[in-house]
């Protein structure tokens, strides 16, 4: 393995443990998740005692990051394999998870080859910039047109639903790279902070707002996005601070 996949094996051992602490104390501590734990799970508190092992609520997500980090790890540190391998497998593995039925497997592989494919990029230094873009936007289209208007089966789709995916970020990607702006950088070098922490932020102002009888779904998405953003940047400021951040995200 490489100095490169070292580092981004390292990035996975110093912080899978932490994500799985980051989703048990977000699910026992969100305010929402404990008024409804409260007074409606009064006799299904054994769904908090099975976090470990298995994950419900709106933090599904932080759950999955958990175990794709430590299938990375792994993979890495164990088997030996490097980023392509793994991105192939995975690849693989994600057409077929729509007929894995057991525990989460299938969701997990379901999103493991994004996220090989976001480590790849990294690693290899891959110029999305230099992609045509008007390119990108039409078989984005094509793509989306076909998935919508074309019955083609649950591995087909699934297979489908992964190219789409993967162009739609490499065409988000290389649109914003024509802004050059310093504080779309700065928001995408802190993007795994925000992943992590951004529902905290928009479930608090989606709540205040109802309290204060603001039903406008413009207003909500606005101000939900911005805090959704702002809060988790603020959180990491404080947690650089307290020289913490590199146990976090």
């Amino acid at each position: 393995m490489g100095k490169k996949d070292a580092k981004v094996g390292h990035f996975a051992e110093g912080k899978v443990f932490v994500d799985c602490l980051f989703y048990m104390g977000n699910c026992t501590g969100n305010n929402n998740e404990y008024i409804y734990w409260k007074h409606k799970w009064k006799n299904e508190y054994y769904k908090y005692i099975k976090l470990p092992i298995k994950s419900f609520g709106q933090f599904w997500f932080v759950y999955d990051l958990f175990w794709i980090f430590l299938i990375y790890y792994v993979a890495t540190n164990f088997f030996k394999l490097n980023l392509k391998s793994i991105f192939v497998i995975s690849a693989i593995l994600s057409v077929v998870s729509p007929m894995i039925h057991f525990w989460q497997v299938g969701r997990i592989l379901y999103y493991l080859p994004f996220f090989m494919m976001g480590i790849v990029i990294a690693t290899l230094q891959f110029d999305i910039n230099k992609l045509n873009t008007v390119a990108l936007i039409v078989i984005f289209l094509l793509l989306n047109a076909a998935y919508f208007l074309l019955n083609m089966g649950l591995v087909l789709n699934s297979i489908l639903e992964t190219i789409t995916a993967v162009i739609v970020i490499a065409m988000i990607i290389n649109i914003l790279s024509k802004f050059n702006s310093g504080w779309l950088a700065y928001i995408g070098k802190n993007s795994m902070a925000i992943y992590l922490m951004h529902i905290m932020a928009t479930a608090g102002v989606r709540i205040f707002m109802m309290k204060l009888g603001i039903n406008s779904i413009v207003l909500h998405l606005i101000f939900e996005t911005l805090l959704g953003v702002i809060a988790p940047l603020i959180a990491l400021k404080v947690f650089s601070i307290l020289k913490i951040d590199k146990y976090i995200v």
